[in-house]
């Protein structure tokens, strides 16, 4: 781990090949609406060959650890393996290039990641709001490396505190 970085609670890793421009904005656009504080999380963007390069369009100057990497070798687990070689931090959350994340998301996914360190793979829930925006939601759901054991935890008042786990 570098130590310049070693203080990050988490990687954003967005990994995409020749996106629409207005999607990604959009995405990039509610990662910066998070409630993590900029300073706690490292936002990597994974050119997986795209045409024209990302980095020459997207703006991420309003991010202080924001880094644009290309990955050559096409498909995504080339992107997302270059994205976990490149993180700094000890969680790592895949962002599609599609997705919103609500404003609380990554507050969520550390708070969860340091409460309950035997879980592993989180997972959000899409959640449509009445104006037609799609989110990606304070709902998660865990699989530990024991079985098939999951065990979901669901935010009792949006997102602020959650409730034990409960196993299905």
């Amino acid at each position: 781990m570098n130590a310049e970085y070693a203080t990050y609670r988490c990687s954003v890793v967005i990994c995409s090949h020749t996106p629409r421009r207005q999607v990604l904005q959009r995405t990039v656009d509610a990662l910066r609406s998070q409630s993590l504080p900029v300073e706690s999380w490292e936002l990597l963007v994974i050119d997986n060959n795209s045409v024209p390069p990302i980095q020459d369009w997207l703006d991420l100057s309003w991010h202080p650890y924001a880094r644009f990497i290309e990955e050559r070798r096409p498909g995504l687990t080339p992107a997302r393996l270059c994205g976990i070689r490149a993180s700094d931090a000890p969680l790592l959350v895949f962002v599609d290039d599609d997705n919103l994340l609500a404003p609380d998301y990554l507050t969520s996914a550390v708070t969860i990641a340091d409460d309950y360190s035997f879980l592993v793979s989180p997972y959000g829930k899409m959640v449509q709001l009445p104006d037609g925006t799609v989110l990606m939601a304070v709902y998660f759901e865990f699989f530990d490396q024991r079985g098939n054991e999951s065990y979901v935890f669901r935010s009792r008042d949006g997102g602020q505190s959650w409730g034990e786990p409960a196993l299905l």
